[in-house]
């Protein structure tokens, strides 16, 4: 028989939902979600979200959140988001383009920067994601606007 948490945990994986992130105390869900007051942020000072930041959301919350940690400061599965920009400055900007889109591809290439990330973050594997650069560059105005909250 399959229990509550079992049967979230594969609607999660089925339907790429946010279900199957881990519990980060400390956060409040509202924080992520709205603009709304929570327990952390009751007055919510930080600026709306314009349509940019919005999509990026979206995208990140079904792309990112099951590995990143949704408040861009610490690891999780995968590495702390926040400065993301500038750890890849060193590099033309479509290099994080194709880390994104299939960062095993430049591991095997020898690209410094992705074997940086895979000497801390290995055997686990990122998955590809078939996305554009501009969807690329919303998620990246979204994980700009939640580090800067």
């Amino acid at each position: 028989m399959m229990t509550f948490k079992m049967a979230s945990y594969t609607l999660a994986f089925l339907f790429g939902g946010i279900l199957a992130t881990q519990y980060q105390p400390g956060l409040e869900y509202a924080d992520i979600i709205t603009n709304e007051p929570s327990a952390e942020n009751p007055e919510n000072l930080a600026p709306a979200m314009d349509s940019v930041e919005m999509v990026g959301k979206k995208l990140f919350l079904n792309k990112c959140a099951s590995c990143h940690n949704r408040n861009m400061e610490d690891a999780l599965t995968g590495p702390a988001l926040s400065g993301v920009e500038a750890r890849w400055s060193e590099y033309p900007k479509e290099d994080l383009y194709r880390f994104v889109r299939n960062s095993q591809k430049m591991i095997a290439e020898g690209h410094p920067q992705a074997l940086e990330i895979w000497e801390v973050y290995k055997p686990t594997i990122m998955n590809n994601f078939n996305l554009t650069d501009k969807e690329i560059d919303a998620i990246l105005t979204f994980v700009e606007y939640q580090s800067n909250r």
